[in-house]
């Protein structure tokens, strides 16, 4: 995210504080809409447009609604889960695309490293449950679905991050410019 961009959404944030998550996350992409068109400038229409005629458009698409459904839910899941607990679970994905490329692009891994992948990941989901969750609480059903949109997230990312591996020589910043 760019520091302008920050500022920007500082400033709708400090001048209207009941912005809802969905309505934070347009104005952060209009801003960085806006962004994008003063850096592409006159090249616009050939770096967005013209240079995706011969590419794939499946994992640009897939990115692209992943991406946006993810910044919603990190932005609401926020109000409701702890930081703290968001960044472990965040630093989870790396594992989860070191799996989703093994199932989807046939990555080679050795059965032992994705042994230890599959009990990291069940041991941070365990540790992850058990430091929050304290037995002698009623089960709250809300801050469960909080848990699963996280982890849906998470995972989607690292998908979507395996579908940008599909994509080769692609310029990033039409990647974001489609995000």
């Amino acid at each position: 995210m760019f520091p302008v961009e920050l500022f920007i959404l500082k400033y709708f944030f400090d001048r209207y504080p009941n912005m809802g998550a969905f309505q934070l996350v347009v104005a952060q992409r209009l801003c960085g809409i806006a962004i994008l068109m003063l850096y592409y400038n006159v090249n616009l229409k050939k770096k967005t447009w013209d240079n995706l005629k011969d590419k794939p458009k499946k994992g640009l698409t897939f990115r692209s609604i992943q991406a946006a459904i993810a910044g919603i839910i990190k932005t609401i899941i926020t109000k409701y889960i702890s930081i703290t607990l968001i960044s472990i679970v965040s630093n989870m994905q790396p594992m989860f695309t070191v799996l989703i490329a093994y199932i989807r692009l046939g990555e080679k891994i050795d059965k032992v490293e994705l042994l230890f992948l599959f009990i990291c990941t069940i041991l941070l989901i365990i540790m992850v449950w058990s430091g929050h969750h304290k037995s002698q609480e009623p089960i709250d059903w809300d801050e469960i679905l909080m848990y699963v949109l996280l982890f849906g997230m998470v995972i989607s990312s690292a998908a979507g991050t395996v579908a940008l591996r599909t994509m080769k020589k692609f310029d990033e910043t039409v990647i974001l410019w489609y995000t």
